[in-house]
């Protein structure tokens, strides 16, 4: 995947203490479709201030995934890649950003600025396969394939 350009990747940001579920939920289905994708513990570029390697994934990424859990909203570096996500949804106006819940938030117990936004809520899809189907839709992979 080292040969796709940055701006045709999706964005995974997470707690890392989300690690486990992103790995099996959202990284195994994506590289199951060869969707090309960065997440900051593989691509974050080292001696790089980690304020500006956020910033550049946020807003150089085709797609962000924002993995929302109560280790996200505990961790102040989640907070600000939300805040940058969240600058790129109103800068772009499109559905390039897209709330992932997990940990049974719900909708209504997040700040009014979120509640607006796309959102995938893992605990609807029992079935793996349903989500996988939601997550691929969700990214609009088909859209760049077929341009």
């Amino acid at each position: 995947m080292g040969d796709v350009v940055e701006n045709e990747k999706v964005f995974i940001s997470y707690s890392s203490k989300d690690f486990s579920w992103v790995t099996e939920n959202l990284i195994s289905p994506l590289e199951k479709h060869s969707i090309p994708y960065s997440i900051h513990n593989r691509d974050f570029e080292l001696g790089r201030p980690i304020v500006q390697n956020m910033a550049d994934s946020v807003f150089n990424s085709r797609q962000v995934l924002i993995v929302l859990s109560n280790n996200y909203l505990a961790s102040n570096f989640c907070r600000e890649e939300l805040q940058m996500a969240l600058q790129r949804g109103a800068d772009k106006r499109d559905s390039s950003v897209t709330l992932v819940t997990i940990d049974k938030l719900k909708k209504t117990h997040l700040p009014s600025a979120l509640r607006k936004k796309n959102l995938l809520d893992f605990e609807k899809h029992q079935r793996r396969q349903d989500w996988e189907k939601k997550l691929i839709r969700t990214v609009n992979w088909s859209e760049l394939v077929s341009a």
